[in-house]
């Protein structure tokens, strides 16, 4: 078993010898995708405290038995961040503007929560 693990690394590490670009491929890939992930966070970020304040009224309105406004929220938010999201990176080319629509989902999200409990839908009968 010892030898046979043995001879695996040795194949592996001429693998990686034979093609140094495959490494360096790998590392900017990596670069990439942590450059993608910082813009995500940059753009999106922000406006995770709408999420989590419609997270908490969602189950605060659970409770008070009155799910409908936060049910339709949580279908707005789909249809925007889905719908216009697919719409912005389609126009533009850009992840960027996918990201915007994002963010701008779940301020719609928490927005729209907050305005339905505001205007009293769970005291309504």
């Amino acid at each position: 078993m010892a030898t046979r693990s043995r001879v695996s690394a040795t194949a592996w590490a001429r693998r990686g010898a034979e093609s140094p670009k495959r490494g360096s491929d790998s590392s900017a890939a990596i670069r990439a995708c942590f450059a993608t992930g910082v813009g995500y966070l940059r753009v999106v970020g922000p406006s995770y405290g709408f999420f989590g304040l419609g997270l908490a009224l969602y189950f605060a309105s659970q409770g008070a038995g009155r799910l409908a406004w936060p049910l339709l929220a949580g279908l707005l938010r789909m249809l925007v961040a889905v719908g216009g999201g697919w719409l912005a990176v389609t126009l533009s080319g850009s992840l960027l503007w996918g990201f915007v629509i994002v963010a701008l989902a779940l301020v719609t999200y928490g927005v729209t929560i907050v305005t339905a409990i505001a205007n009293g839908v769970w005291f309504r009968h």
